[in-house]
């Protein structure tokens, strides 16, 4: 009798597939928490908030809050008060100064913005290209201040702007933030050189009304962010 031949046994290859899944899926799953670790890391090491002011607010910015009724008048005071306040002047383009935190704060709620963190302002001012100043070692090149400003403010955006494209970051006016108990950054067109650098921070009562303070605002960009903060951090680390 002839034997019979069979045919192999075909191998079952399924528990094969299942394995490379469960490899697949736990690749996924951990390339997920590492972007995941990533992002929470940005969102913790500095604020997700974005799209800074280029530049100080102007007086004729401001102007139109007061016109349209949100800005009130006991919060600032004009030319008349103090000849160098800025309202009430044809120094339109210059910062509104002599405004305290509660005008500042009314502004940038009227324009769907707020003040600043002390946080976030800083993290502008410094921008972690170990420059003195903001944008440059070199304070002319950035900043009205004591030596260069004839003892008065400027037209906002009229010197070199910093790493992030914002203007004035250190002198012409100091610049509120958000904090209740005031306190402001930055240095004024008064300063000497040695408070308009990248870590001038000081203390003031929020309801003072000064021609050396103004004021800028930030407003909430996601993505924006985190494109900027990602880019920031990586170059950073391969430098």
């Amino acid at each position: 009798n002839e034997a019979k031949q069979e045919n192999p046994k075909t191998v079952e290859k399924l528990p094969m597939n299942k394995k490379k899944v469960k490899i697949i899926i736990g690749i996924i799953i951990l390339v997920v928490l590492v972007i995941g670790i990533i992002f929470t890391y940005m969102l913790i090491s500095s604020s997700i908030w974005e799209g800074m002011d280029e530049t100080e607010v102007t007086v004729a910015e401001f102007e139109k809050c007061v016109t349209a009724g949100s800005c009130s008048k006991h919060n600032f005071k004009t030319f008349s008060y103090d000849e160098k306040c800025n309202y009430g002047t044809n120094n339109n383009k210059h910062p509104m100064n002599c405004v305290n935190f509660l005008g500042a704060n009314e502004f940038c709620k009227w324009v769907g913005k707020m003040l600043p963190t002390e946080e976030q302002l800083k993290h502008y001012i410094d921008v972690g290209d170990w420059n003195t100043y903001s944008g440059s070692n070199y304070a002319d090149e950035v900043a009205w201040y004591k030596d260069n400003s004839g003892n008065t403010t400027h037209e906002v955006g009229t010197k070199k702007s910093n790493g992030y494209g914002l203007f004035d970051m250190s002198g012409n006016v100091w610049e509120w933030t958000n904090t209740p108990s005031g306190v402001i950054f930055g240095g004024g067109y008064d300063s000497h050189d040695g408070s308009i650098q990248v870590d001038s921070r000081y203390e003031v009562a929020p309801n003072s009304i000064d021609n050396r303070i103004g004021f800028r605002c930030v407003q909430y960009h996601y993505v924006k962010y985190f494109s900027k903060r990602f880019v920031h951090k990586m170059s950073n680390f391969y430098e």
